[in-house]
């Protein structure tokens, strides 16, 4: 095993990047062939919404959008999804979102590559990676899930820079300045290379200046706009102050034919381009504290500032970034500054802090909601998050409540989901894991903190009774360090493993499950299920396949080639994934404002739902993989 803190070559970053490139492009040719989840259609709807308060439209924002969690994500793909209309692939806006999560999913195959480097060399940390990006059950939800992909992927990166930057960061001696030739006295110490302290404490300086600035602008979103606002209605109406009064008519020419709701809009915009010149304050007080502190150029300054506390910067960047998607992020934070404060003792406040502040600052500037109010509107999307309303859930035959799930519920889903040489290699490498932090060899604090990123919020879910539904998904960012610690056990297995012919069929058996899985099912590979419980077609009315009607998609491909001119389509569930692929003429209606005498009827969970729905339309079509019944369509025809 490495010494942790290992890093890249040049040769070994051209080829990832270039195995991951190729990842990339397969993933793109097979964007097309996805449906629309569930909740997809409602959450970009959200990102719009989002994107539109960064120009002053911030009446729209209100609680119940809380629910969704942080929206950088979504906001991100819905612009590529629009960028990717234009772009000569023929793509969908559906297609483009894909792309975006898609995208995501390759991060986090680099970053898990990347932890599996401080731990082991390049053909175990390729197969570990390799591992991880076969999954069928990752690999298909990296297309159609906007929400718990991207955070894995964030999570594991800001892990990642974060561990990286702690490893790189370098404290000088006191006496190292003064004891040198050109060192002697205060004046030459000041013109030396600025070091990691000094350089630290100029950041920090500028961190709680942009604290106090984003405080300020936060204190004028409660007093000062909503002040504007009644003496803006006062003014429409004729009843203000007659200076503000005198005003409003200049500008305000024809008020007799423009809804107050107009002016309102325009006075946000207003205000949003108002706040700029005090971030421009912030920046420009910024540049003044770092000349004055270092007289050197920016450019000579940035080259020599030392490379781990540039990652730390990125680190923090990355982790609010995490943040603004899901409330979790924070146990990243803690695996780094845990990290930090092991490595560096007491030395580690001042660019802990740094760490914080400047997550703090990306999750607020990245996530609308929190403008108004920070502290509680945080916490408010923490307690939406620790008890969402209960859904539906097939486990083990029975269907049960979200909340009141099982405790094995995460292990059982875990053992199942993952190809058959998952867990076990997991065993063997938490095992040696294990023997290698009571050892105390090299390597035992990454294991630590592997250890750590896995049980604590396992345990933390079966303690507190957490909600969980559609399976696995919501715990996706506890599989890479599940991964990393597989690793030690595939580590062990080649390293008995005398030939290259040898390893190379090990290998091979450990990628074939989830490559023969992806085949089989796709475009359903997030319903796969392994050989312990029979594959999907055992799993099949035990255990939920497609909980997010992906296959909606090929059920309206059937109605579209066979249903006559203006017929009507009834769609049980989410009436979005079926209407996005329906012909124009079609007449598509939703369960909850039904149609009398429908030509066809759609279904989809009907594992957990039945297929009752429209019962006295006969099945012309099922949507199935193996034995397991993905979508019915009902019809006359």
């Amino acid at each position: 095993m490495r010494h942790s803190g290992s890093t890249m070559n040049h040769s070994e970053w051209k080829w990832l990047t270039t195995a991951l490139g190729l990842v990339l492009v397969i993933g793109f040719l097979l964007v097309p062939g996805f449906g629309e989840s569930t909740d997809e259609y409602s959450n970009f709807e959200y990102a719009a919404n989002n994107l539109r308060a960064y120009v002053g439209e911030s009446n729209f924002l209100g609680p119940s959008y809380a629910e969704l969690h942080g929206p950088f994500h979504i906001e991100l793909a819905y612009v590529v999804s629009k960028i990717a209309q234009r772009l000569p692939f023929g793509w969908t806006p559906v297609d483009g979102r894909h792309a975006a999560n898609f995208a995501t999913f390759v991060v986090a195959v680099g970053a898990i590559y990347a932890l599996c480097r401080r731990l082991f060399g390049i053909p175990v940390s390729a197969l570990t990676a390799g591992l991880f990006a076969t999954q069928p059950l990752l690999f298909g939800q990296a297309f159609i899930n906007q929400k718990d992909i991207p955070f894995m992927a964030y999570f594991t990166l800001a892990v990642v820079i974060g561990l990286r930057s702690v490893d790189g960061l370098t404290w000088r001696q006191p006496n190292d300045i003064a004891d040198s030739p050109k060192g002697r006295g205060r004046e030459n110490a000041k013109d030396s290379t600025p070091d990691s302290t000094r350089v630290i404490r100029i950041i920090l300086e500028v961190l709680i200046l942009g604290l106090v600035c984003l405080g300020l602008a936060s204190l004028l979103n409660i007093i000062f706009l909503p002040i504007a606002r009644d003496l803006l209605a006062q003014a429409y109406l004729g009843s203000a102050w007659s200076p503000i009064q005198a005003i409003f008519g200049r500008l305000a020419t024809d008020a007799y034919k423009t809804p107050l709701t107009a002016y309102q809009a325009k006075l946000d915009l207003v205000y949003a381009w108002a706040k700029i010149p005090l971030f421009a304050f912030w920046f420009y007080t910024a540049a003044w504290i770092a000349r004055r502190s270092f007289p050197l150029r920016w450019k000579s300054l940035v080259s020599k500032l030392p490379g781990g506390l540039l990652m730390l910067v990125a680190a923090g960047f990355v982790l609010g970034l995490a943040d603004s998607i899901r409330v979790a992020a924070p146990l990243a934070g803690v695996l780094v500054a845990s990290y930090l404060l092991i490595r560096w003792g007491r030395r580690a406040w001042l660019p802990l802090v740094v760490y914080i502040a400047i997550a703090l600052v990306t999750t607020y500037l990245s996530w609308p909601w929190l403008w108004r109010s920070p502290v509680s509107g945080y916490l408010e999307a923490i307690r939406v998050m620790s008890h969402f309303p209960s859904h539906k859930v097939l486990f083990g035959g029975a269907v049960l409540s979200s909340s009141s799930i099982p405790w094995v519920y995460v292990p059982r889903l875990i053992g199942i989901q993952t190809t058959e040489v998952v867990v076990p290699l997991f065993l063997l490498g938490a095992g040696l894991g294990l023997l290698q932090i009571i050892r105390r060899q090299p390597g035992r604090l990454d294991l630590c903190l592997m250890f750590a990123w896995l049980l604590a919020p396992v345990l933390l879910v079966i303690l507190l009774h957490s909600s969980l539904y559609g399976n696995l998904r919501q715990m996706f960012f506890v599989l890479p360090p599940m991964f990393v610690l597989s690793g030690v056990g595939l580590e062990l297995i080649l390293g008995l493993l005398r030939t290259r012919a040898m390893r190379l069929g090990a290998a091979t058996l450990a990628l074939a499950p989830g490559l023969a899985g992806i085949v089989a099912l796709h475009p359903y590979e997030d319903s796969y299920y392994n050989a312990w419980v029979g594959w999907t077609s055992g799993a099949y009315g035990r255990y939920q396949v497609d909980p997010w009607c992906t296959s909606y998609k090929q059920a309206m491909e059937y109605i579209n080639v066979h249903a006559p001119a203006d017929a009507a389509v009834l769609v049980r569930g989410p009436f979005v994934s079926a209407a996005d692929f329906a012909r124009p003429d079609l007449k598509m209606h939703p369960d909850f404002q039904p149609v009398p005498n429908p030509d066809y009827a759609l279904l989809c969970q009907v594992d957990v739902l039945g297929d009752g729905f429209q019962g006295d339309l006969p099945v012309v079509y099922r949507v199935t993989r193996g034995r397991a019944v993905l979508a019915v369509v009902r019809g006359t025809q």
